[in-house]
């Protein structure tokens, strides 16, 4: 092992080891010019080791990195510079600020509620998202290489890559992203259960309540076969987690519903039971249940390959089965007239993503973020539940909880407005007044784009001194 402590190279001083793994050793140094600490990472061997080379170039490679993810306002760990101690490779990195998520989970095995967790994820998430479209990638992502303070997430050794190598760190990331999110919400890292399935044990096995529609979509992340997997980036990672906002059970557990929802005050009352009574009311609340459960895991299937097919960007077009033209005149009711009739043919069996593509093949103006909005206010309907009334939130409340939700809910804000001439500078005021990381990273997702939204951020981006990258290809 390598024995820099005490010695002074190229202006800093290698103070003491922070840590030490298989191939290198992190360093606490001094800037000798100011007494300013920082980490210095180098590797583990003295001697000339061709690792030596490979890890130079990762070294350079995480420095490239770093310049092009904090533009996109990713919260990434800043590098100061590539240095040698006597010809070994070396990184100048900051200290991060927090604990690391290792620490974290070390601190008991109790698991964190999805309300509190929720906002570090999303942004944990982001800046992966701002990554994989600038072409870098981890590849090795785990909870020694995320730091939390407070509110602020930040991610160490993301690193430009390149074709196939790039490709099979992305996929690596949306793993680790699955393993983390379980780990934090669980209390317990995914291991497998007995007998062993090729997937980790639910996550309900650990945690009442927890949310059926997140289980299913972790497991399916963590399973040993990871062939077919859609989920190739984090940025579809991300909008498959925002699609889970239809289950009703999901969002209970993320807060939305203790903070919107009014409490009501049940009375009890001791008298004859009118069973012929409660007999419509049941019957309605089993198919409220019933068509909230498939219009969550609908929505789910349908949101990965709609993030999938966005992301992708063919040389040629593509050839696509459209389904007969609508006899009415109006599509969106020709769209939601087919939807109703899969409900309603019992016989042809539960309703597959697939036919609900057909369905919106017939109006391809409308979104699946419509379509989740209009079928909630059906299940109101069916449930006779209260509207939450955001009335009483100001709008700087409003614009912050928006970006916490992500671009998705940034997105279609933005756009409900500029498609009916609506003013938008009370949000642009906000912004300019809340220059965060993390609405920097949403806007430059969003900017990677096409149309009125994403020049509308690139705009943004450009008045908050934030050059717009291209997304990588």
């Amino acid at each position: 092992m390598a024995v820099f402590t005490g010695r002074t190279f190229e202006g800093y001083k290698l103070v003491d080891v922070v840590a030490s793994g298989v191939e290198e050793v992190l360093y606490l140094a001094e800037r000798v010019r100011d007494g300013g600490r920082v980490w210095v990472r180098t590797a583990k061997l003295v001697e000339p080791d061709p690792a030596h080379e490979r890890l130079r170039q990762r070294y350079d490679a995480e420095k490239t990195a770093a310049v092009k993810v904090a533009s996109t306002g990713g919260a990434i760990l800043p590098v100061r510079e590539v240095i040698e101690l006597d010809g070994v490779p070396a990184i100048v990195t900051d200290i991060p600020k927090g604990r690391s998520l290792n620490d974290v989970f070390a601190d008991g095995s109790q698991e964190l509620r999805l309300l509190e967790t929720l906002p570090w994820l999303r942004r944990l998430m982001t800046t992966v998202e701002a990554a994989h479209n600038v072409g870098a990638a981890h590849g090795s992502l785990g909870g020694r290489a995320v730091y939390l303070d407070e509110d602020r997430v930040t991610v160490c050794g993301l690193a430009v890559m390149e074709g196939e190598r790039l490709k099979q760190a992305m996929l690596s990331d949306v793993v680790a992203l699955s393993s983390l999110m379980y780990h934090a919400t669980c209390g317990n890292a995914p291991r497998p259960g007995f007998p062993d399935t090729g997937m980790p044990v639910s996550p309900e096995h650990y945690v009442d309540g927890y949310p059926a529609s997140l289980a299913r979509f972790l497991r399916r992340r963590l399973a040993k076969d990871q062939a077919a997997d859609p989920v190739e980036n984090a940025g579809i990672f991300r909008r498959s987690i925002d699609a889970l906002s239809v289950d009703p059970q999901f969002r209970k557990a993320a807060g939305v519903v203790d903070e919107d929802a009014h409490s009501q005050q049940v009375v009890i009352q001791k008298r004859k039971i009118d069973w012929q009574g409660l007999k419509w009311p049941v019957a309605l609340g089993g198919l409220a249940v019933g068509v909230s459960v498939l219009i969550t895991f609908m929505v789910m299937e349908v949101r990965i390959e709609e993030a999938k097919m966005s992301a992708a960007r063919p040389t040629a077009p593509t050839k696509l089965a459209v389904a007969p033209a609508a006899p009415e005149t109006n599509p969106r009711l020709a769209a939601w007239r087919c939807v109703h009739a899969r409900f309603t043919r019992l016989e042809d069996g539960p309703i597959a993503p697939r036919g609900i593509r057909e369905c919106m093949r017939l109006a391809p103006h409308v979104t699946i973020d419509e379509l989740r909005t209009e079928t909630a206010l059906i299940l109101e309907g069916l449930e006779s539940t209260p509207r939450p009334n955001d009335g009483g939130i100001s709008a700087a409340a409003g614009y912050k909880r928006m970006f916490i939700q992500g671009p998705d809910a940034v997105a279609q804000h933005v756009r409900y407005r500029l498609d009916r001439d609506l003013p938008i500078d009370e949000l642009e005021r906000w912004l300019a007044a809340n220059p965060a990381t993390q609405n920097k990273a949403v806007l430059t997702t969003l900017s990677a784009g096409q149309g009125k939204v994403a020049a509308w951020s690139k705009r943004a981006l450009q008045r908050a001194g934030v050059a717009p990258q291209r997304k990588h290809r």
